[in-house]
């Protein structure tokens, strides 16, 4: 057994403390091999209910399989994964062939050489120890680097965004200037072509400040991308250290010597003043391409992939790839500068590549998705609607969700139910970023519609014994939810996407939930309308969902559409500055009650869910309740 290993991948000696063990292990490897099941495979397949509670690390698999710490469990899971099709007897009677290698592994065993794989296991805890420390030092210093040049972006930014405005007053004090010269019948030639001559050189300055502000954005965005892989990275090795019992507070860290100051704001007029700008241009470029350089080489530490699809030097470390996709820049940061413009081999060598996979290797994961589906039941996050979640399959990792509805339909409130679903009923991390309600109006929302009390007790402060009984018996299930709120504080995109990285690294989020779009702003820098920044917002939420693999959940208004039309019934026509928001939408559903418009409505309390988009699926209308008192909608009875 063991032998039919595929050819390239040998398995290594079986190093167990028992031959009863080696024995096991040879058994596994051959269920392993005959149902052509690589320990990355295993890895992907495993389940926390087979464990009763986490599945083990990779490196902690491969040491199994090799004999070192092998657990009845991981026997019963690796039958489980190769011989899924077998019935619960076939099962039975397969691990009760190799249970008596078992009991005889734990009561009487039969001795190997000891000391040789003693020897031979202190040896490999000690090389996988040094290793990840090692990396935990090298993956430190690419944090410290890369959120050292976020800093430094940022800081860039900020002069130069407020330099621009200076620069955009100087553009229209000379054109000013200019129209008062010539506007002077016996006005000098020379006046005019030296003002001129400055107008021209200003605007040139606006032109290369606005430039240069959007590089210093992206680099920012750029390297903050990189210091949260990091991150995920460090809480990845000082676990696996922590689990080889070594401590992980002490560990390198690596100071930068970034130095980027700038003097006082430039207001003096004529040549002094452009020639200043002039001045902090050329500062600011050094600074960026300095930056842009660091940023790469920690990338490269930390696992980047080349444009061969090969990995840097060193030990690979799961985290997620990182990518140019969001910066908007395409080909290159460094290409912003008109000095620096990259071309050929060296732009194509200066871009983080996505990574691109080969259909081979993709097409065994989908198949074993297509199987795995059948079995699964609902493959998404639940929605807490059972039809909603029938012509859905819930919600998936990459989607961008827009949830519209015209003012005081209860959109905030459907949400905030889909939000209930998940961490209160499925116990999975979510996360709400609100712009129009407060976290206290935010919770005392979930007490409502959780608890069944009347939103309106709660405000006036007239709490019924009922009330407060209900509200008991839900509050330990409400309180150990995992559901964090952001209330105000978001002044940008940016920054909601800067919060939303954190929590997917360090709390593992599994939804986003932003209420509401249309009062998000995409940042700091001016946008000619509303229309483009909704647009630029949507677009980026569907890239943040892409990036971080979960769904992304977008409160809407419509416009005024529908209240000019005789039937009432939105349309995806009717989503405020309709185009791109549906156009990156895969699911767009709009709220629809009928009873407010028309209080005598024979609909009274019923509401619409009208799936307007769905590309993944089919369209429809999905009819609710809405209980407004307890601020929820539940299924029709």
């Amino acid at each position: 057994m063991g032998a039919a290993k595929r050819p390239g991948r040998p398995w290594a000696d079986a190093h167990g403390t028992c031959k009863e063990i080696n024995e096991l292990v040879l058994i596994l490897r051959d269920w392993l091999d005959t149902s052509n099941v690589s320990v990355a495979r295993l890895h992907r397949l495993l389940t926390p209910e087979h464990f009763g509670g986490d599945v083990p690390a990779p490196w902690r698999l491969n040491k199994q399989l090799n004999g070192v710490g092998l657990t009845w469990e991981l026997v019963e899971a690796v039958a489980d994964v190769c011989f899924p099709h077998e019935s619960g007897q076939q099962a039975a009677d397969r691990l009760e062939l190799i249970r008596p290698l078992w009991v005889a592994a734990g009561a009487a065993p039969t001795p190997v050489s000891a000391s040789t794989d003693a020897a031979y296991e202190l040896v490999e805890a000690q090389k996988g120890t040094i290793a990840a420390l090692e990396d935990l030092n090298r993956v430190r210093q690419a944090f410290e680097v890369s959120e050292q040049a976020r800093l430094q972006a940022l800081q860039v930014a900020t002069v130069l965004f407020t330099l621009l405005g200076q620069a955009q007053a100087q553009v229209a004090r000379l054109t000013r200037r200019l129209d008062e010269v010539q506007a002077v019948a016996d006005s000098e030639p020379a006046e005019v072509q030296m003002t001129s001559g400055r107008l021209v050189r200003a605007q040139r300055q606006t032109d290369d400040l606005r430039l240069q502000l959007i590089r210093a954005e992206a680099e920012r965005d750029r390297a903050q991308q990189v210091a949260d892989l990091a991150a995920r990275q460090i809480m990845y090795l000082e676990a696996e250290l922590r689990e080889r019992g070594h401590d992980t507070e002490d560990g390198g860290r690596l100071t930068s010597d970034a130095d980027l100051v700038f003097g006082p704001p430039v207001d003096a007029a004529d040549d002094d003043a452009l020639d200043q700008v002039d001045a902090v241009l050329r500062k600011a470029r050094d600074v960026l391409d300095r930056e842009h350089e660091v940023v790469q080489e920690a990338a490269e530490d930390i696992g980047w992939r080349d444009a061969e699809g090969q990995h840097a030097a060193g030990r690979v470390i799961p985290g997620q790839a990182i990518g140019m996709g969001a910066t908007g820049l395409g080909d290159g940061l460094s290409g912003t500068t008109p000095e620096n413009l990259l071309t050929g081999e060296d732009a194509s060598a200066d871009v983080i590549p996505p990574a691109a996979f080969p259909l081979s290797n993709i097409l065994e994961g989908t198949l074993d998705q297509i199987e795995g589906i059948g079995s699964a039941g609902l493959t998404g996050l639940p929605t807490g609607f059972k039809d909603l979640d029938s012509l859905t399959d819930g919600l998936h990792p990459g989607q961008l969700i827009i949830l519209a509805g015209a003012p005081s339909m209860g959109k905030s409130t459907l949400a905030q139910d889909i939000l209930r679903s998940v961490s209160i009923s499925q116990g999975l991390p979510s996360v709400l970023f609100t712009l129009e309600q407060s976290r206290n109006e935010v919770v005392m929302r979930l007490l409502s519609a959780e608890c069944r009390v009347g939103l309106h007790h709660m405000r006036s402060g007239k709490m019924t014994d009922e009330d407060w009984t209900r509200l008991a018996r839900r509050m330990p299930d409400v309180n150990a939810a995992p559901l964090y709120i952001q209330d105000g504080g978001l002044s940008s995109f940016t920054e909601l996407r800067s919060h939303a990285r954190q929590l997917r690294a360090r709390n593992g989020i599994r939804l986003i939930v932003v209420d509401a779009l249309h009062l998000l702003t995409y940042d700091l820098r001016s946008v000619d309308s509303q229309f483009e920044e909704i647009s630029e917002i949507a677009r980026q939420l569907k890239l943040l969902a892409a990036e971080l693999e979960v769904p992304v959940i977008a409160v809407s208004q419509l416009n005024r559409g529908p209240e000019r039309r005789t039937d009432v019934t939105p349309t995806l026509a009717d989503l405020r500055a309709s185009g791109t928001p549906e156009n990156n939408a895969d699911l767009v559903v709009l709220l629809h009650r009928e009873d407010a418009y028309d209080k005598e409505s024979p609909r009274a309390g019923e509401a619409d869910l009208i799936i307007a988009k769905h590309r993944q699926g089919p369209t429809g209308v999905i009819t609710v309740v809405f209980q407004g008192h307890y601020s929820r909608f539940v299924d029709m009875p």
